[in-house]
């Protein structure tokens, strides 16, 4: 004899019922991880992108707190102002400038932190400087090791073997004290921070 609709069978579970509900159970819940594994994976994304901006940031630290410029002199001169105003010295320097059998640099071994160096490029004996305008360009290396390029256009992380193609090339080194002994200056630089 069989049993009336909706009437347990002999095994005491109602027919169609639980089987029905288990079923769309196991289906909310494979929607419900789908979109919880989709969730935790652009939460995953963007914490790796926040960490990789963070490092890039971290890397430019000290470079962005590194600046050149000159300003007008009484004289009709420029004066050439390189400041680092980090907590870390800065390596390699070399700002371009006119002479007059063509381009040379100025290079120094290194800017102590927290320093505003200003001098007069004609001052500078061994530089002889058609102009103290500084050329286009600011290379450097940070105290990581990393090169960088400072230009009209930005700051740049730039290639070890372009600028050291550029400090290898002949030109007038100098040191912080040969600038002070021509007239030049160093003095603590305003605002220092920590890179």
């Amino acid at each position: 004899m069989s049993s009336p609709p909706g009437a347990a069978p002999a095994g005491g579970e109602p027919r169609g019922g639980h089987q029905w509900l288990t079923s769309w159970g196991t289906f909310i819940s494979a929607i419900a991880a789908a979109l919880g594994l989709a969730v935790s994976g652009v939460a995953s994304c963007a914490a790796w992108r926040a960490l990789h901006d963070g490092r890039e940031n971290e890397v430019r630290a000290q470079a962005s707190l590194v600046t050149t410029w000159s300003e007008s002199h009484r004289d009709g001169n420029h004066v050439v102002h390189v400041v680092n105003r980090s907590f870390d010295a800065v390596f390699l320097w070399a700002l371009p400038f006119r002479t007059p059998g063509g381009e040379q640099k100025i290079i120094t071994s290194s800017l102590p932190p927290c320093t505003e160096l200003v001098f007069d490029p004609h001052e500078i004996p061994r530089l002889r400087a058609v102009t103290s305008r500084t050329t286009n360009g600011f290379m450097f290396y940070d105290s990581s090791g990393t090169p960088w390029e400072r230009s009209p256009l930005g700051l740049f992380e730039a290639k070890a073997g372009t600028v050291d193609e550029i400090l290898g090339r002949p030109g007038t080194r100098t040191t912080l004290a040969e600038i002070k002994k021509a007239g030049g200056s160093v003095k603590a630089a305003r605002e220092c921070r920590n890179a």
